[in-house]
């Protein structure tokens, strides 16, 4: 009987501790890796420092630093120029999200073997296989390989703004929508599911929806966020895109994103987002709105500088950002969508 495989790019190794980056000698070792010429990329002042603590875990004959700035395409081409003068055998990109996306380009296009150490979760990029990129006044998705190691220092991610953790649970538990969404174009015959993506994205989102405690700083709590975002990434990895963590709410992100130019973080916009798709789902948004309210997430548009106008202009902008991607979006509820919207969000202006 013949036997069908598929192969997935995935880190080599994971480890997610608290003070990681004081015993990270140990990890290297356990890991059977030996660099000879580390190019270590941080952004500020702040993660300049922790990028320092985090070179001396690398026995490594010299260290180089580069500092990110932005995540444009400029950095990117500066990056490479870097490496074409220090010739490293490995990139650690040590800071948040920019940094990293950053350097998974630079690490795919120069086919160097990429660590990440995060130093803050605001969202699922610390282990997915696609980059943020601005291009000029547009930001672009582009795949990119995975990390072949993520190091998680629980005690870096709790000293890092509340709102950025505040923003990761909001990408994390959108992927509870997004689901829905997956099903939704199976069912329509607009999309194929991947069981065992489905499953891990699914597990990584509950994990969190279903903790009992109520403080986000508490180290099983981040641990569980830490756990849920690399997992989600890992998801994506399996189904070969970012259906299992990407819905419409999602696709209303992307729309805030080209109306208002960004104007609250990723997480936070699609946290607020999966409220509203939630009820267009015809799902009970009301277990995510008391979830919101545990943590003191954001119950409305309001709460990320947004009125009803501009929330609804993106709704109906929104399905046109992936004309592909079929969500509940596509559907005839759209059409409602100022009723829902004041069923979710109470009559707000």
């Amino acid at each position: 009987m013949p036997l069908f495989n598929r192969f997935i790019s995935l880190p080599l190794f994971i480890r997610i501790e608290e003070n990681l980056r004081y015993h990270l000698k140990n990890v290297i070792r356990e890991s059977n890796f030996y660099f000879e010429n580390p190019l270590f990329i941080t952004g500020g002042a702040n993660t300049w420092g922790i990028a320092e603590e985090v070179s001396r875990g690398f026995e490594a004959e010299r260290y180089n630093f580069y500092q990110v700035g932005d995540n444009s395409l400029q950095e990117i081409s500066n990056l490479k120029e870097k490496i074409n003068t220090v010739n490293p055998d490995l990139l650690v990109a040590v800071g948040g999200g920019r940094v990293i996306d950053v350097a998974k380009v630079v690490a795919t296009e120069k086919l160097l073997p990429l660590i990440t150490f995060p130093t803050t979760l605001a969202n699922d990029g610390v282990v997915s296989p696609v980059a943020v990129i601005r291009d000029g006044e547009k930001l672009r998705s582009i795949g990119v390989n995975m990390p072949v190691g993520v190091l998680i220092d629980l005690q870096v991610i709790k000293n890092s703004p509340v709102k950025l953790l505040k923003a990761g649970i909001g990408d994390l538990i959108s992927n509870i929508t997004a689901l829905n969404d997956w099903e939704l174009a199976c069912q329509k015959g607009k999309d194929k599911m991947d069981g065992f993506a489905y499953m891990l994205s699914e597990k990584a989102a509950s994990s969190i929806l279903n903790y009992s405690g109520d403080n986000l700083l508490a180290p099983e709590f981040l641990k569980l966020l830490a756990e849920g975002l690399v997992l989600s990434g890992i998801a994506m990895a399996i189904a070969g895109n970012s259906r299992p963590a990407s819905g419409a709410e999602h696709l209303i992100s992307h729309a805030l994103d080209k109306l208002f130019d960004r104007p609250a973080l990723h997480g936070e916009q699609v946290g607020v987002a999966a409220l509203f798709t939630a009820a267009l789902q015809g799902k009970n948004f009301k277990e995510l709105l008391n979830f919101y309210r545990k943590f003191g997430l954001w119950e409305n548009p309001q709460s990320i500088g947004l009125n009803k106008q501009q929330f609804l202009e993106a709704v109906y902008l929104a399905p046109s950002m992936r004309p592909e991607r079929y969500t509940v979006l596509n559907e005839d509820v759209v059409q409602k969508a100022a009723e829902i919207y004041d069923e979710v969000y109470g009559n707000l202006p």
